[in-house]
């Protein structure tokens, strides 16, 4: 026995050597100056023909980096960059996942600076603008003593600029003389020199109702109109309005007569007309391949990062969203955003807005929505006045390509889960499957489809198939065993009388791994509404509180359900129209719901759009109880225009509320939507309609009965039964030291001066005798004292990979309560994982994830682990040191602590086993 176990030592011995001689360490790169980076994930995605994605995840010296990328092949004639603007108002932002859905964009970033104006929810572009070929804004004296602010641009021919604007406006009157203009679609604070503003600018001109502004109206080329000190005049549609104060008469006077022509033009130090998008950033990052000793202009500080850049052929531009501001990622110096983009392969590159604005959103492929790409600092989006996308214009062709997507790659045995597939073109043009049935098929597991929804029969890891015509799609699923408990859901909310939909919610089976599980898998039991769940929804019919239980085979979960008596007010009857501004709403005596008329909304959208219905005053009330708001609506054609519902929140922010995406119907239809998640009270302010792409530009909507429902759910305690926790289907005790099975290896925590302890001798012998390998998880001096003829590890220094039959050993070195004590640990780790032959990996550390003093890092630790767990091994272990002995299973990774044994506590060790495909621990006393 002694010989056998010296044999075995040297194999380990030598086996261990071989590891660490075979993998070199990691040349690590620098990320930015001394930074260096421990880890680093790259993910690339196409969402179109020359429009890439790119997403790299860094753990530096520094901190975290969560960076968005993407690359746009301005040479491919499908591939389109264009300048997004609200086409209502400058001065309106909106978000930039508005823009690109409004554009049909692929992708898009925030870009131009801004500033808030005087009227609240309004801002100014900073710099010129240039949309689909047109100057959409701009200012005589930006850039004009010093080149500050650069403008990225493209012409005609798609050929990419990055360069600084010096832009010239004059008005030319009838006899030629060229009068100078001091800003083009920008607010008007009083200047005494002139200002034009145009529809773009907005519907009406400022006006003079409090100030001595003087203001000409060009219509046609012609002046038309010259008003001192009057109210705001609408802006014509072709034309515009130039603005002065009193003291800048003279310039209207001395050069232009009511009748006579004029022209505005825009001149600049580059060809204006052979641009065809445009927009303004900062200052330049890197010009012609080289960082500036000094940047123009520069945003000081680590913060969230916006940025675009030109390759040194001009072939592809390089849009760039750093996250900042957060646990994930700290964000950027312009230093540090200037050396990322010259890594990105840009040779001119320009900053643009960053902080709270960095936004990038991206339509993937195969998808019909439009995503957030990276995490806004502010935890929501914020609305910016301009915007930078890709559209692709490429033709539709044939479908070339299936994509198969689910909520939930793992499913529970005898559950469903729903597949869907889409299709793109070469293009990555979404292709339109109406009349093809995918034909649906699986490997690897047993189990029937019923339509697109899978029931699995067995267990273990399978590839779902879809077949259309003869192109296929795959995805890979994991099949779990039934499960052992369920998560519950947080208390379900409903009202007597309407029908909600049931939860979905988390199972769990015996290794702890998880997956989602449909309402309508669950069976649905109540003490009061019992009868009312049925295929996923619930009609509960008994108001109060209910207890609820799930069941899921022997699973079993409570929940507490609220169920509320609604009540509805009538808010709005539509019979006194003199509620609404002057001729907003008209009668209308024949179709009604109610009454005797309801309210008539005219539209003309060329004419002004959106066109709008609002209340005289603050509007009406919509009180803290409210949680909706219904209306009827008649169409008496199908219009296809956006209608809407302007609220002032409590505290004094607007609101917009959709009723209707689109008014597809005809007749009448009610239409309700939540206010709940509106600060309250609150007030009503009117009613818009817009105009969407497919809308019809004149028409009219009728309106009658708003409601306001009042929703009080009972508040009351309830107790719910107890579930009893499953117990670890690993944990197996044996009376024997030595049960069968193929590998058995102990681990004990580090005790107090273990040479004193009169068991050592006895556990010495045991470990050697019984047991092939024996570890010892934390500071200590147990592996020292033991002397142990077996292989041994501890974790007090250094890292090392090896292997026993099917099964990977790992010793990290987190003494530090990290993987970055040693900077090319976190790549070897992932390295060995990745091309592990192995069932099973135990892995030995000091301190486990739940000490890391990097949140972020104990998190990714996490979830690589149980994405291995999940796709490759059938056991992941981990040992570490703790505060007591424990053990904890997520998501199918077992965490085992072990705490420091005093020296007047009994030694304890763990004992594992591994018999075929089963592992198994127990504990075990030395005595």
């Amino acid at each position: 026995m002694f010989t056998k176990k010296r044999l075995f030592k040297k194999i380990w011995i030598a086996f261990m050597a071989f590891v660490m001689a075979a993998s070199p360490l990691f040349g690590l790169k620098n990320a930015f100056a001394s930074d260096l980076i421990y880890y680093e994930s790259v993910s690339k995605e196409t969402f179109a023909a020359g429009i890439d994605y790119e997403n790299i995840v860094r753990f530096t010296s520094a901190g975290w980096q969560n960076i968005h990328v993407l690359y746009v092949d301005v040479k491919n004639p499908y591939v389109k960059l264009e300048t997004f603007v609200n086409t209502d108002s400058l001065v309106i932002p909106k978000t930039v996942k508005e823009f690109a859905e409004e554009a049909g964009a692929v992708a898009a970033i925030n870009g131009s600076f801004f500033n808030t104006t005087h009227v609240a929810g309004e801002t100014a572009i900073i710099g010129p603008v240039v949309e689909s070929g047109k100057v959409k804004t701009a200012s005589y004296d930006f850039n004009r003593n010093k080149n500050q602010m650069a403008t990225f641009s493209v012409d005609r021919f798609d050929n990419p600029l990055i360069d600084y604007w010096k832009v010239d406006l004059y008005l030319v009157n009838q006899r030629g003389k060229e009068v100078p203009v001091g800003r083009y679609n920008m607010p008007y604070y009083g200047y005494n020199d002139l200002t034009v503003l145009d529809r773009n600018w907005g519907e009406y001109s400022p006006g003079s109702a409090n100030s001595d502004f003087v203001e000409m109206v060009i219509e046609n080329g012609r002046v038309t109109d010259i008003r001192n000190y009057k109210p705001a005049v609408r802006i014509p549609e072709n034309g515009f309005v130039v603005v002065t104060k009193k003291a800048g008469v003279h310039l209207f006077n001395s050069n232009f007569k009511i009748g006579e022509t004029v022209r505005f033009e825009v001149r600049a130090n580059l060809d204006v007309n052979m641009i065809q998008n445009a927009l303004t950033g900062g200052g330049v990052l890197v010009k012609d391949g080289v960082i500036p000793s000094s940047f123009s202009h520069s945003i000081t500080g680590t913060h969230p990062r916006t940025a675009i850049g030109i390759t040194k052929d001009g072939g592809t531009v390089i849009m760039v969203a750093v996250d900042g501001r957060q646990q994930g990622s700290k964000g950027m110096t312009q230093e540090e955003l200037a050396r990322l983009m010259q890594e990105l392969g840009a040779y001119n590159a320009l900053n643009f807005d960053g902080g709270g604005s960095t936004t990038m959103v991206g339509r993937k492929t195969g998808s019909k929505e439009t995503e957030v790409l990276n995490n806004p600092s502010d935890g929501y989006l914020r609305k910016v006045p301009a915007a930078i996308g890709v559209v692709s214009v490429a033709p539709a062709s044939a479908m070339s390509k299936l994509y198969i997507r689910t909520e939930d790659d793992a499913v529970f045995v005898n559950t469903g889960r729903i597949f869907t597939v889409t299709a793109t073109d070469a293009n990555g043009n979404l292709a339109d499957l109406t009349g093809y049935n995918p034909v649906w098929s699986v490997k690897g597991v047993e189990g029937v489809f019923k339509g697109n929804t899978f029931y699995p029969s067995s267990t273990g890891r399978g590839t779902v198939t879809a077949k259309v015509g003869l192109l296929t799609a795959e995805l890979d699923i994991l099949v779990l065993d039934e499960p052992v408990s369920i998560l519950p859901p947080s208390d379900l909310y409903a009202v007597a009388g309407e029908t909600t939909e049931l939860p979905s919610v988390i199972g769990r089976d015996k290794n702890g791994m998880e997956a989602m599980i449909s309402a309508k898998d669950i069976q649905w039991s109540f003490d009061k509404n019992e009868g009312g769940a049925k295929d996923g929804l619930l009609t509960p019919y008994v108001s109060g509180t209910d207890t609820v239980t799930l069941s899921v085979g022997k699973a079993k979960a409570y929940a507490v359900l609220r169920v509320a008596r609604g009540e509805s007010k009538v808010l709005d009857s539509f019979e006194n129209l003199e509620l609404y501004s002057a001729g907003a709403l008209i009668p209308s005596y024949g179709q009604k719901v109610s009454g005797y008329m309801s309210g008539m909304l005219n539209f003309n959208l060329l004419q002004s759009n959106p066109a709008v219905a609002a209340y005289k005053g603050e509007g009406l009330l919509i009180d803290k109880d409210v949680s909706e708001l219904s209306i009827r609506v008649y169409a008496n054609m199908k219009n296809y225009n956006k209608l809407t519902g302007e609220i002032v929140d409590a505290n004094g922010k607007k609101q917009t509320v959709v009723f209707a995406e689109s008014m597809d119907w005809t007749g009448w239809r009610t239409l309700k939507v939540s206010v709940e998640k509106i600060a309250k009270p609150a007030r009503l302010t009117g009613f818009s309609v817009s105009k969407t792409k497919e809308g019809s530009n004149f028409g009219y909507i009728l309106l009658d009965d708003l409601q306001e429902s009042i929703i009080r759910y009972p508040q009351n305690a309830v107790t719910l039964p107890n579930v009893p926790k499953p117990s670890d289907g690993a944990l197996k005790p044996t009376v024997s030291l030595r049960p069968e099975g193929d590998f058995r290896f102990a681990v004990m925590g580090q005790a107090e001066n273990p040479s004193l302890r009169k068991e050592i001798a006895t556990l010495a012998d045991t470990l050697n005798n019984l047991y092939d390998f024996a570890a010892f998880p934390g500071e200590g001096a147990m592996k020292e004292a033991l002397a142990l003829h077996i292989p041994s590890l501890d974790t007090k220094e250094g890292y090392s990979f090896s292997y026993q039959k099917d099964n990977l050993i790992i010793r990290l070195d987190t003494k530090n309560k990290s993987l970055t004590s040693k900077p090319e640990q976190w790549k070897r780790f992932l390295d060995e994982l990745d091309k592990a032959n192995a069932k099973n990996v135990f892995i030995f550390m000091t301190n486990g994830p739940g000490a890391f003093s990097d949140r972020r890092e104990a998190k990714l630790f996490v979830e690589k682990l149980e994405e291995y767990r999940r796709k490759k091994f059938d056991q992941v272990w981990v040992f570490s040191e703790g505060s007591t002995d424990s053990v904890r299973l997520e998501k199918g990774v077992r965490y085992m602590e072990f705490k420091k044994i005093s020296e007047t506590e009994p030694l304890q060790f763990m004992l594992v086993t591994i018999n075929g495909n089963d592992v198994s621990y127990q504990y075990k006393n030395v005595k």
